[in-house]
């Protein structure tokens, strides 16, 4: 385990995680789901598209900023999937619409987490947590 995010924001990473690894059971591989809200608990699912077209950036914003708009707690954004804990073309235009939609209510981005059933990764402040076996508590 390295450096965590601050807290609440690594207690409701984690939250999250529980939620999500509970929900998906034993398939190996899943379609990606962006959400922005807060983890664990208030959430509005942005997307399921497991590619994104690199020409449709001011859409994505678009999406997000609706999305802060409809959450209740806009805290930060995520998103779940399988594979590795490393930033691929799909999390890092993600991470840019995330961005873009916080700063047009004017809102800094504090986390953007990347979420597998073994972890996350916060690609605002670099802070990576891996967990051997998620329990359902």
């Amino acid at each position: 385990m390295t450096d965590t995010a601050p807290l609440p924001l690594a207690g409701m990473a984690r939250a999250e995680l529980d939620r999500f690894v509970a929900a998906i059971g034993r398939r190996r591989t899943l379609v990606p789901h962006v959400y922005v809200g807060e983890p664990g608990a208030e959430r509005v699912l942005v997307s399921t598209e497991p590619t994104v077209d690199p020409q449709e950036t001011c859409w994505r914003a678009d999406l997000v900023e609706r999305a802060v708009e409809g959450a209740e707690r806009a805290v930060c954004g995520w998103i779940t999937r399988s594979g590795e804990l490393r930033a691929g073309d799909h999390d890092l235009a993600w991470w840019a619409a995330c961005r873009s939609g916080f700063e047009r209510h004017g809102l800094a981005l504090p986390a953007f987490f990347l979420m597998n059933r073994h972890g996350w990764l916060d690609l605002v402040s670099g802070a990576e947590v891996h967990y051997h076996r998620i329990r359902r508590r």
